[in-house]
C-alpha cells in the first residue's frame, strides 16, 4: 500500500542534488588529485568519467522507476525484477552495515566543520555526540514532518549550490591558467599508461548515493512515474 503523497518534483531533484554534493563529489578532489599523481588533466577526466557512468547509472534506475514504482527504491527494483532474496538480503546489508555506516561518518564530519567554522578544539568525544544530535534532530525531524523535512532539503541544497557556483564562474573565467596546466598536459599520455588513476573512481561511488537513496521515497512523490523519471534525468 502507497503511502500518502507528499513531496514534488523540487524536493526530489534536491535530494539528489543535496546527496551527490554532500557526499563529497568535491570534498573527493584531492583523492582523485592524488590517484592521478597530481595531474590536473588526468585528474579531470576522471571526473568527467566518473560523471557519465553516473548519469547513465542514473537513466537506468529511471527506467525502473517508469516501470514499477514503491517506497523500498532498489530493494523494491530488487523484488519485483530478480528475486525476494536477492532483495531481502541487501535490505539488511543496508540496514545493519551501509546505512549506519554513512550516518555515522555523515554525522561526525559535520560536527567537525561545524567546530571549525566556530573556531572551537573540540574533543573527539564533543565531536560524537554533536554529529549523534545531528543525526537525531533530523531522523525526528523528518519522522514528525515530511513537509520540514522537504523544506530543509531544498534550503540546504540551495545554500550548498550558491557557493559552489560562484567558485565554479571565478575559476572557470576570473583566473589566470597556471603552469600546472600546461605541465599536466606535457606528463598525461604517461599518467595515462599506468592506470592506477583507475582506483580514483572509487571515491566517485559515493556521489552515486544520491540517486539511488531518493528512490527510497518513491511511494511518497506526487505523480511518481512521471516526477520521479524527471528528477533522476534532470
Amino acid at each position: 500500500q502507497r503511502e500518502q503523497e507528499s513531496y514534488g518534483l523540487f524536493t526530489m531533484i534536491t535530494m539528489i542534488i543535496g546527496v551527490v554534493v554532500g557526499s563529497g563529489i568535491y570534498f573527493r578532489t584531492d583523492d582523485i588529485v592524488r590517484y592521478a599523481n597530481g595531474n590536473l588533466l588526468l585528474g579531470m577526466l576522471i571526473l568527467a568519467l566518473g560523471s557519465l557512468c553516473i548519469v547513465f547509472g542514473s537513466l537506468t534506475l529511471a527506467e525502473l522507476a517508469k516501470r514499477h514504482v514503491a517506497t523500498g527504491g532498489i530493494i523494491a527494483f530488487f523484488d519485483q525484477f530478480v528475486s525476494r532474496k536477492v532483495a531481502a538480503g541487501y535490505g539488511w546489508f543496508q540496514l545493519f552495515i551501509w546505512l549506519p555506516s554513512i550516518a555515522v561518518v555523515i554525522g561526525w564530519a559535520s560536527a567537525l566543520y561545524t567546530f571549525m567554522l566556530l573556531e572551537v578544539e573540540a574533543t573527539l568525544f564533543q565531536q560524537i555526540a554533536l554529529g549523534f544530535a545531528y543525526n537525531v534532530w533530523f531522523a525526528l525531524m523528518n519522522y514528525w514532518s515530511r513537509y520540514l523535512g522537504g523544506a530543509m532539503q531544498r534550503f540546504t541544497t540551495l545554500i550548498k549550490m550558491i557557493p559552489l557556483i560562484l567558485i565554479a564562474i571565478y575559476g572557470g573565467i576570473m583566473t589566470p591558467v597556471s603552469n600546472e596546466v600546461a605541465t599536466s598536459v606535457q606528463t598525461f599520455g604517461s599518467e595515462v599508461s599506468k592506470f592506477g588513476w583507475l582506483t580514483a573512481l572509487l571515491p566517485l561511488i559515493f556521489s552515486y548515493d544520491g540517486w539511488v537513496m531518493s528512490l527510497a521515497i518513491a511511494g511518497e512523490v506526487e505523480n511518481p512515474k512521471k516526477n520521479i523519471t524527471r528528477a533522476l534525468v534532470i
